[in-house]
C-alpha cells in the first residue's frame, strides 16, 4: 500500500468528523471538542500489520510538533477484547508513547472514506474542526511520513 495513496471524501466529510473517542484511561473525548487546535488522528491499531513500522513514524511527528497547538492521537480500531493497557504496551514497543483513543468505527466512516476504509487512515483537522485536505490512506516506508503531513499541518498554524 502507497501511503501517497488519497482516500475519496463526500461533503459530509469536509465538515469534519462527528462521533466521540474513548480514551485508554476510561474517559471520552468527543471530536467536536477538538476544536481550537491542529489534530492528527491516525486511525490503525494492532489489527494492522504494518503498525510496528508506522508508530515511529507518529512519534516523530508528535516529537516535531511537542509544545505547539497541535495534537497527535493514535486512535485504534481494535476489537474490544484488545485491552488498553495491551495498546499501550505495544503502542511504546514501537516507539509511540503518545495519545492512544479508541473508535468503534463510527468516527472513521463519518470521515467518508468508504465502508472499508485503507489502513492506516490519517485524518488531520484544523482548528475550526474541518477536515484539512483529504484524509491519506495507507503506509509506505520510503516516504517521507512527517515532511507529507507537516506540509499539511504547517499552513494551518498560521
Amino acid at each position: 500500500m502507497a501511503f501517497a495513496a488519497m482516500l475519496p471524501m463526500t461533503a459530509r466529510a469536509q465538515n469534519g468528523l462527528s462521533g466521540t473517542l474513548r480514551t485508554t484511561s476510561g474517559g471520552s473525548m468527543a471530536v467536536a471538542d477538538m476544536r481550537g487546535r491542529v489534530v492528527v488522528l491516525f486511525f490503525g491499531g494492532i489489527v494492522d500489520p504494518q503498525s510496528p513500522e508506522e508508530l515511529p513514524f507518529l512519534a516523530r511527528l508528535a516529537t516535531k510538533y511537542q509544545g505547539k497547538n497541535v495534537e497527535v492521537h493514535w486512535v485504534s480500531l481494535d476489537p474490544a477484547s484488545t485491552t488498553d493497557a495491551e495498546l499501550g504496551t505495544f503502542a511504546a514497543k514501537n516507539g509511540f508513547k503518545g495519545s492512544i483513543l479508541r473508535d468503534s468505527g463510527d468516527v472513521l466512516r463519518s470521515a467518508g472514506t468508504g465502508k472499508r476504509p485503507q489502513l492506516p487512515t490519517i485524518v488531520v483537522l484544523d482548528p475550526n474542526g474541518a477536515i484539512a485536505g483529504r484524509p491519506l490512506g495507507g503506509f509506505d516506508r520510503d516516504v517521507d511520513f512527517v515532511s507529507r503531513l507537516s506540509a499539511i499541518i504547517d499552513p494551518l498554524m498560521r
